[in-house]
């Protein structure tokens, strides 16, 4: 296994997991949303924030200030920031920590652009559904507490890898637009290809809701072990 070391505002990292544990644990759990973070935690996240692949571009002429909010579209709170100049923009830390890849881009794409199939598929369920229970661990689901998963053999990722190989496609040329601020996430900047994938997507998927525990955990390990 690859070992990484980072140094960031004067703290040596030994490990990538060691850097996310450190931002989870000492920062973004510490925060409503919409809080300032305070000026020993926004140095930090600048140091942080430097290595991200758009670095130059997230940080633009300066970060003024920083925040955490809701992500639009996904269950998970992100890191906002506003520039000197009054832009504004949001950021993955995680990226700050992972080597840019063309194929990690493509699926964030592949991602958005079914997100709106995703969520209408779980505002319809829980319409449907007096009193959903996860089918894997059994547990009541409530809208807070799950996740739409796509049921295996298809996997998210399985449909992606069989797209891209049905298409004979060659994700360093792919249509992706460039980084744009506000925008989470990767897309496609060709209508064409887009609606090819969601129809490719929307042939071999079959969604599931399953509780947030389950995905995060019992599904990511069955993943794991099946690589």
């Amino acid at each position: 296994m690859s070992q990484y070391t980072f140094d960031i505002d004067g703290i040596r990292f030994k490990s990538k997991k060691s850097v996310i544990d450190h931002v989870k644990n000492n920062i973004h759990s510490k925060y409503i949303d919409y809080q300032d973070i305070s000026n020993e935690h926004l140095q930090f996240m600048i140091c942080l924030l430097r290595h991200h692949p758009w670095s130059d571009q997230k940080i633009g002429i300066g970060v003024k200030r920083m925040w955490i909010q809701q992500n639009e579209n996904y269950p998970t709170r992100g890191f906002w920031l506003e520039r000197h100049d009054g832009t504004k923009t949001d950021f993955s830390f995680y990226q700050c920590v992972s080597s840019p890849s063309q194929l990690r881009d493509f699926k964030s794409a592949c991602r958005k652009a079914i997100a709106d199939i995703v969520i209408r598929f779980k505002t319809e369920f829980f319409s449907r559904n007096r009193y959903p229970i996860c089918p894997i661990l059994g547990t009541f689901l409530t809208s807070k507490t799950s996740h739409v998963d796509h049921a295996p053999p298809n996997t998210f990722d399985k449909i992606v890898l069989d797209f891209i190989a049905s298409r004979n496609i060659d994700v360093e040329k792919a249509p992706l637009l460039e980084h744009m601020d506000g925008k989470i996430g990767n897309c496609f900047n060709n209508d064409t290809f887009t609606n090819d994938w969601i129809t490719f997507h929307n042939e071999m998927a079959e969604l599931r809701v399953i509780s947030s525990e389950a995905n995060l955990s019992v599904v990511k390990l069955r993943e794991c072990q099946s690589k």
